[in-house]
């Protein structure tokens, strides 16, 4: 039987327990380590979403992308990204200028897809050098 309370997902056969006592102490300490197992995604969610910001612009000024594609070209790079995180970042770019929407039939389906604006070429660019920058900064001693 699978238990399920607070969002976190457990088998009850699993704790090995004889009282009511007992099952609540185990049930508390699965819910705190589901807990600190999402806040610690969460928290590198938060230091990566910039990077995952470079890698659509990248994407978008190479060509039209969709949600679904980079999404799919996100994972081929190790993060894992769902629609609730990918859409609202492309509505976000768009509305600061780095996006333009459009659409295109892509597989026989009509896609929102976005592109790169002449901002987010420039913003880009910008952001390359810095970029670059850490990349030596980080690596300085592998790289002499």
């Amino acid at each position: 039987m699978i238990g399920r309370l607070g969002g976190g997902e457990f088998l009850m056969e699993s704790l090995h327990c004889c009282n009511l006592e007992e099952f609540a102490a185990q049930f508390v300490l699965s819910e705190k380590r589901l807990i600190k197992k999402q806040s610690t995604q969460k928290r590198n969610q938060e230091l990566y979403i910039g990077l995952v910001r470079l890698h659509v612009l990248h994407h978008a000024a190479q060509s039209p992308i969709f949600g679904l594609g980079i999404i799919q070209e996100l994972g081929r790079h190790g993060y894992r990204l769902g629609p609730g995180t990918v859409y609202p970042l492309l509505h976000g770019m768009e509305n600061r200028g780095w996006l333009r929407a459009g659409s295109a039939i892509v597989d026989g389906r009509r896609r929102k897809t976005y592109a790169a604006t002449a901002a987010g070429r420039r913003a880009l660019k910008t952001a390359r050098e810095r970029v670059r920058e850490l990349y030596e900064e980080m690596f300085e001693d592998e790289l002499s």
